[in-house]
């Protein structure tokens, strides 16, 4: 029996700013419920239209191989990452664009992603720094999955550069929970075992339920590290849902082309024509085996 979270309760956010500067609550709905989504997309529309709000342009290829469908998003004209010269270049989170504010929590914030491949893309981020790589700690349990069962979303986290993770800063990623071969939401539905066990051998899934308190799926994550034996210092992916906690040992960020969490849910990346044509030859069941099997590995998980 696990106590009830300490962190507060993460259902509705403290602040909304709009495009002018002036703070004013956030809608409520039904049983002051506040649905985040729609908060993004009210926010992603101003930011879409000042420029904040950078989607990366692509077109998108769906890819059949045994017996599942992914999707492979390949660059579509020219785009470039603006690189910051201020202060905060190296940590765009330290002092994030008030455009791109979803919400506040008291050691959180919930931004729009910057660059996204698929619309609705969240990002929680620690107010302070925290890395990225490493163990994860109770209270950032505490902040997601409230935010994830409250919504049927779809979270997921590169845990160090070697899984993914583009800034060093630790931020955890928010979707609509539904799966789908269409532009808006992963293909893959890790609930499926079979399909675990073609992706990830040895990725570790537990079974959750969304009535589960946040110390509970704590304690979930610490069971799949020790039966990983997944050090600290090891790169990981982490796939929650409110049905289930998929962890993925990585044994490299590259196999072909960049491989993160979103490579796990079907959603890969090919920045030419040139690449989207190997990631079809070399197989995107390979890449993400080879992207996650360690030289070590001997045992199955499931």
């Amino acid at each position: 029996m696990y106590a009830d979270s300490q962190e507060p309760a993460f259902s509705a956010p403290v602040l909304r700013i709009n495009l002018k500067g002036r703070r004013r609550a956030p809608p409520k709905h039904k049983d002051n419920f506040v649905d985040i989504f729609e908060l993004g997309r009210e926010v992603a529309a101003r930011a879409s239209r000042s420029g904040a709000l950078c989607s990366i342009p692509t077109r998108v290829f769906p890819h059949q191989e045994l017996g599942l469908t992914f999707l492979i998003h390949q660059l579509d004209g020219p785009f470039h990452k603006p690189h910051g010269t201020g202060p905060n270049h190296g940590d765009p989170f330290a002092s994030p664009d008030p455009e791109l504010l979803v919400a506040q929590y008291p050691h959180y914030s919930l931004l729009l992603n910057k660059f996204n491949l698929l619309a609705n893309h969240l990002l929680l981020i620690t107010r302070r720094f925290q890395p990225q790589d490493g163990s994860l700690t109770e209270q950032d349990f505490a902040a997601f999955w409230p935010l994830l069962t409250a919504h049927d979303a779809i979270g997921f986290y590169n845990g160090g550069t070697e899984a993914g993770a583009s800034q060093p800063h630790r931020h955890f990623q928010l979707l609509p929970g539904h799966f789908n071969t269409g532009l808006t939401g992963p293909p893959v539905n890790p609930r499926d075992a079979d399909t675990r066990r073609l992706l990830c051998p040895r990725g570790i899934w537990l079974a959750l339920c969304a009535d589960d308190d946040s110390h509970r799926v704590f304690a979930a994550y610490r069971q799949a590290c020790h039966q990983l034996a997944l050090a600290p210092e090891h790169p990981f992916n982490l796939i929650l849902l409110p049905q289930g906690l998929w962890l993925i040992p990585r044994s490299c960020r590259r196999v072909v082309t960049e491989v993160n969490a979103l490579g796990f849910l079907g959603s890969l990346f090919a920045v030419n024509r040139q690449e989207l044509d190997s990631i079809r030859q070399f197989g995107v069941v390979n890449i993400l085996r080879q992207a996650s099997t360690l030289p070590s590995d001997t045992g199955q998980g499931g």
